[in-house]
Formats: C-alpha cells, sequence, structure tokens
C-alpha cells in the first residue's frame, strides 16, 4: 500500500488530500480532509504596568493567536464572577484599578487539553487633582491667635498642596495646612493641588 506522510505539519498543511487509485479494474479515490489546530497564544504586552487617567477611556488589547481562533477572556483578580468576553477592554474610572488577566482559549484547549495561554497586567488609574470648596472666601483672624486654614485635596496620587500669596511674587508655603498670625499676613492666598494626573 502506498501512504502519505507529513513531517512538521503547519497551518499551511491544511485542506482536502485526495488518493487516486488506478488499476486494470478501473479507478476509485477517497478524500480525507485534515485541520491543523494550534495551541492559544497571548501576545505579552509592551508593559505589564499600565496606567490610565480618569474619565479618559483606555483600551487595552488581548492579541490572541491559535487555530481555530481562540476566545479572549478578561478577568480582574480578587472579583469573583467578573470577566468581559472580547479581546479589547476599556477601562476610565478609578475603580477600575486592580490587576487584570487576559486567559486564551480555543479547541486545541478543549479538546485535546492543551494549556491555555494567559497574561497578567497590573492597572493603575490616576485621578486629576481637585481642591474643595472653601466654607467662605474671607476669613478674618485675630494678631496673636494662630488661624490655620486648610486646603483639602483629593486625587490620585495623592496630589501635593501648595499655597500662594497673590501679590508676593515667589513666596509660597507647601502642605495642606496655612497657619497664620501676623498682621502681615492679611492678604489674598490661593491653593494649587497637583501630581502626576
Amino acid at each position: 500500500g502506498s501512504s502519505l506522510t507529513l513531517s512538521s505539519v503547519g497551518t499551511d498543511d491544511r485542506g482536502n488530500y485526495t488518493c487516486n487509485v488506478t488499476s486494470t479494474c478501473g479507478t476509485t479515490m477517497k478524500t480525507a480532509s485534515l485541520d491543523v489546530i494550534l495551541p492559544p497564544l497571548v501576545a505579552k504586552f509592551p508593559s505589564s504596568e499600565v496606567t490610565i487617567m480618569e474619565g479618559h477611556p483606555s483600551k487595552l488589547m488581548c492579541n490572541v493567536t491559535g487555530s481555530p481562533v481562540p476566545n479572549a477572556t478578561w478577568y480582574k483578580q480578587g472579583f469573583e464572577g467578573w470577566y468581559h468576553s472580547g479581546p479589547m477592554l476599556v477601562l476610565s474610572k478609578k475603580n477600575d484599578a486592580g490587576s487584570y488577566r487576559c486567559i486564551a482559549t480555543n479547541e486545541a484547549w478543549y479538546n485535546c487539553g492543551l494549556p491555555y495561554s494567559l497574561f497578567s497586567i497590573n492597572l493603575h488609574c490616576t485621578v486629576p487633582p481637585l481642591v474643595a470648596e472653601f466654607p467662605s472666601s474671607e476669613v478674618t483672624i485675630m494678631e496673636g491667635h494662630p488661624a490655620k486654614l486648610m486646603c483639602n485635596v483629593t486625587g490620585s496620587p495623592v496630589p501635593n498642596a501648595t499655597w500662594y500669596k497673590q501679590g508676593f511674587e515667589g513666596w509660597y508655603h507647601s502642605g495642606p495646612m496655612l497657619v497664620l498670625s501676623k498682621k502681615n499676613d492679611a492678604g489674598s492666598y490661593r491653593c494649587i493641588a497637583t501630581n502626576e494626573a
């Protein structure tokens, strides 16, 4: 009998193979179909640490290869039951921060017991700084009796607060609390918050 041996089978070898047998009695043929499956593979991200800014949607793409084309599913670690089907994950909120895994599976994984492929990524979210409004824009202090002005700031990473006195170039105070007690402390002050966002 005759046989056909394919060595180092790849996806290019997919297709129909026909065997023709001819003799004095005639010709007969049989066709066999060859399918090649490849285990799923997730391409590595450029970095396992990603930072996004709140309110600015960012897309994470899980690039998968395999045959048949794998399904990509995202999971958020520590959040049982949370998942997103599909290769693209769009994130924009502060509570989106966390550790994510993209897992690729296909029939090679289901039917042949081949390992699935995964990649983990840590997502950080920055939140632009915000200065809370003061109860009043006018504050009166008594000389010799220290008064504390507090600049309440929020954001992520935690913002740095800096006080500036208007009309006094170069004058500033670092930190959220400003203590005033002297007559020449009178004036207009601004609190500015900054962070990496």
